[in-house]
């Protein structure tokens, strides 16, 4: 893939992505290719870890959700079980580890208080999890990151 296509498709599909009903297509008539080839490409970038995700950012608050952040205290000889499961929940939008005693790390959106209890419930019966430590979002900032 020639460098300026994937830095003009990786610009489009950051700042610029079609609202319409052929999105791939409208991008391929922007970049000079076909529909077949955004899709290849797009492909490949997810592929090489370029791009993990693509998909709308709602705001949350205006639908009703709440988010927090949640740091745990976790043991390392079960830390890949936390994460797949962390992993698994559409609710938690990133989770990274961090060097210290609080080594993990999490976003969690929720609609419904019992799905905050539930989450908390499970997160305690892991075994390695020796502490829980819930921080409710008080103010929303929006940041531009660019690439």
């Amino acid at each position: 893939m020639k460098k300026e296509i994937k830095d003009n498709l990786l610009k489009i599909l950051q700042y610029d992505f079609p609202v319409s009903t052929t999105p791939w297509r409208d991008i391929g008539k922007k970049l000079g290719v076909s529909e077949n080839e955004v899709l290849e490409m797009v492909g490949d970038l997810k592929k090489e870890g370029i791009i993990r995700r693509i998909g709308a950012i709602l705001a949350k608050e205006k639908l009703g959700f709440r988010s927090l952040l949640v740091a745990l205290k976790a043991k390392d000889n079960c830390m890949d079980e936390v994460v797949t499961y962390l992993n698994s929940l559409e609710a938690v939008t990133h989770n990274y580890l961090r060097e210290g005693e609080w080594n993990l790390w999490f976003t969690f959106s929720y609609f419904k208080e019992e799905e905050l209890h539930e989450l908390k419930s499970r997160i305690e019966d892991f075994s390695c999890v020796e502490d829980i430590l819930i921080l409710p979002a008080t103010k929303t900032y929006k940041i531009d990151a660019r690439f």
